[in-house]
């Protein structure tokens, strides 16, 4: 198995065939077989309990998106400083037919204003974060409402089928990315394509996958909050495969969850506590 950060580093290739040449069938083989290795068949999503939500999501498929704000982690998209010396930028070009938001960047980066272009690309990228496991236990506590919650179930195959290099782990160190502007514009958006993909070491026990969208080309930063919840909540539709209760979940609750699951044919299992333990049971 490959490690993290070599996949990383093997989805900027595949990305950059996807937006140039075009992918062949051996590279997107090597791709298939790059990620099978990590042997993910589930990623999954825990949550609070919140009625319209969870209809939302049983009933249309939604994946909603999150803005770098609307995070628990303050540090997000964070960085360690830009190179000093920026040079050999030449140009970014940005036609008059472009969104107003991508012209302002092509205007920070033709300026060398890297900080500014930076501040700009974190407004106008959403990220849809997964995990590995329906067990952790410190998940379920400080996500799924203090095992009050749920934990929906996703197939691994459909959401890489449907967000492709935009689905990558999350890559856990001591120190933020440095961000380089020495050698040109494309170092400079190299470098920030891991701003979000990179947390504090203190996060690994979360085990993350992301999924990051950047936005620039739908003016993102610049729409209404009802446009861009539109927007959140419309980029990838895909509904679970399961949805696991937690222990400590309300009775009614429950009830109402397996009657929407029923309606559109979701498994539903129950949270199981074995000591320090946890496994799941099927509710028929």
């Amino acid at each position: 198995m490959i490690t993290k950060e070599e996949y990383f580093q093997f989805l900027e290739t595949f990305e950059l065939r996807q937006e140039g040449q075009g992918i062949s069938e051996t590279l997107l083989e090597d791709f298939l077989n790059k990620f099978e290795s990590f042997g993910v068949c589930s990623f999954y999503k825990y949550a609070r309990y919140n009625e319209e939500y969870i209809l939302q999501i049983l009933n249309d498929g939604i994946f909603h998106f999150s803005t770098f704000d609307e995070l628990n982690d303050p540090s997000e998209f964070s960085n360690s400083g830009f190179t000093d010396d920026p040079n050999l930028w030449g140009v970014f070009d940005v036609s008059e037919n472009e969104t107003d938001v991508k012209k302002r960047l092509g205007e920070y980066i033709n300026s060398n204003d890297y900080k500014n272009a930076y501040n700009l690309l974190k407004e106008n990228t959403l990220v849809y974060s997964l995990t590995t496991k329906f067990d952790n236990n410190l998940m379920w506590a400080h996500y799924g409402d203090s095992f009050k919650g749920v934990c929906y179930e996703y197939d691994a195959r459909e959401i890489l089928n449907k967000s492709a290099s935009k689905l990558a782990p999350v890559l856990y160190k001591d120190i933020a990315p440095m961000i380089n502007v020495n050698d040109g514009i494309h170092d400079f958006l190299k470098s920030v394509r891991y701003a979000p993909y990179s947390k504090n070491i203190t996060w690994n026990y979360e085990d993350e996958w992301r999924i990051s969208k950047v936005m620039i080309d739908k003016n993102f930063s610049l729409l209404s909050e009802t446009e861009k919840m539109k927007i959140a909540n419309t980029e990838i539709v895909i509904k679970p495969k399961s949805v696991t209760l937690g222990t400590k979940m309300n009775v009614e609750v429950q009830r109402r969850i397996i009657d929407s699951c029923r309606n559109n044919n979701i498994k539903v299992y129950k949270l199981i506590q074995e000591g320090y333990n946890y496994s799941r049971s099927e509710l028929s």
